[in-house]
């Protein structure tokens, strides 16, 4: 997976939404093979996105990841009750 270029301008409001898809892949593919997740800092700055946008897009992706994790080890401890 790579991370795609930046199609939007920086002052568009949906920049953040499209650095969050552009990365997405990238970071699933690198989380569930057990990836350095710096790869995918160092790859979305070469594919054009801005140094502190993608640090966020980094925490908003572990964010959403961490959640997710959350709520399955709540449902399976639920299920073993």
């Amino acid at each position: 997976m790579t991370v795609h270029s930046p199609k939007v301008p920086l002052d568009d409001p949906e920049r953040a939404l499209a650095r969050d898809e552009a990365m997405e892949a990238r970071f699933v593919d690198l989380v569930e093979s057990n990836g350095e997740l710096m790869l995918l800092y160092h790859e979305s700055i070469t594919a054009g996105w801005e140094q502190d946008e993608v640090t966020l897009g980094i925490t908003n992706l572990l964010a959403g990841r961490s959640t997710i994790e959350l709520k399955r080890i709540e449902d399976n401890e639920a299920t073993n009750a």
